[in-house]
C-alpha cells in the first residue's frame, strides 16, 4: 500500500511483514508521518518501540560486482546480476556509467576496453549500482525478473515496487550479500 503525504515523503506499507516504511527529509517528518499513518489509515496504536532503520552499503562494488546466487528454499535464481555501475572517477563530481542486460556480464564487458579495469579499479566511489535478478518461485513455471538500484545516498527502489513478494524478496538478497544492515534508532 502507498501512500504519499504532502511534500517529499513516501509511505509504503507491506501487510505481509506488517512493517511500515516511510521516506521523509528529516527523523522528526517521519516519526511524525509514520505514527498519523498507523494510527489513521491502520487503526492500530502508534507504539513507542525504537524505529528501525535499514542502512546499505554499496562499497562492496568497489572491489567487484559479482553477486552469488543465494539457496533459497521458496525461490529458485536462474540468474543474478549487476546490469549497471555508476563509479567516481579522480573525484565526487566525475561520474562514469556503464550498463548493459541480464543477459551479459558486465565484468566482461569491463574486461574487453583496453584500460576500463584500471578506471574501475581506481574508482573513489560507487555511487549507483542497478541489480538483475531471474527466478521462479516456488512451484511455479514462469521466470520473473527483479530489478532494483541502490545508491550512495542510502536509499533504494525497493520500496516502489507494487509486489509485496518482490519487496521482501529484494531485501532478503541484500542482507544476504551484506549490502543491508537493520538497525533501532
Amino acid at each position: 500500500i502507498y501512500f504519499r503525504p504532502p511534500g517529499e515523503a513516501m509511505v509504503v506499507y507491506t501487510p505481509s511483514t506488517g512493517r511500515v516504511h516511510v521516506r521523509a527529509g528529516s527523523r522528526k517528518l517521519r516519526h511524525t508521518i509514520a505514527e498519523r499513518f498507523i494510527k489513521t489509515a491502520l487503526a492500530q496504536t502508534y507504539s513507542n518501540q525504537p524505529i528501525d532503520f535499514q542502512a546499505y552499503d554499496i562499497s562492496k562494488f568497489l572491489k567487484g560486482l559479482d553477486l552469488e546466487e543465494p539457496d533459497f528454499e521458496d525461490v529458485v535464481f536462474e540468474r543474478v546480476r549487476v546490469i549497471r555501475a555508476d563509479i567516481s572517477i579522480g573525484n565526487l563530481a566525475n561520474r562514469l556509467s556503464l550498463s548493459t542486460t541480464i543477459d551479459q556480464d558486465i565484468n566482461e564487458i569491463i574486461d574487453s576496453p583496453p584500460g576500463l579495469l584500471k578506471t574501475f579499479e581506481r574508482a573513489v566511489a560507487i555511487r549507483f549500482v542497478e541489480i538483475a535478478v531471474r527466478y521462479r518461485r516456488a512451484g511455479r513455471d514462469v521466470a520473473q525478473t527483479l530489478d532494483f538500484t541502490l545508491t550512495d545516498r542510502n536509499s533504494s527502489s525497493l520500496l516502489s515496487l507494487d509486489d509485496p513478494f518482490e519487496r521482501v524478496l529484494g531485501h532478503r538478497l541484500l542482507r544476504h550479500w551484506k549490502i543491508l544492515r537493520d538497525g533501532r534508532a
